[in-house]
């Protein structure tokens, strides 16, 4: 978590939201589209401006020092 996620409002924000969350109505409350995609972005998927029909070279090689 960083700073945002652990700010006083976002936390008084969460904590009304786990209140008022029934089981029928979790997908509206969580946005499991928004969160969804955000972890595909993450691993390199779906994201905007990427022609992924383009050749890709997997061995790259490792930079020194990192």
């Amino acid at each position: 978590m960083d700073g945002w996620e652990l700010d006083g409002p976002v936390q008084h924000d969460l904590v009304d939201r786990w209140k008022r969350v029934e089981t029928v109505f979790l997908p509206e409350s969580g946005a499991p589209e928004w969160f969804s995609t955000r972890i595909w972005q993450l691993y390199g998927f779906d994201v905007v401006g990427i022609d992924y029909q383009q050749p890709t070279d997997p061995d790259v090689p490792w930079v020194d020092g990192v």
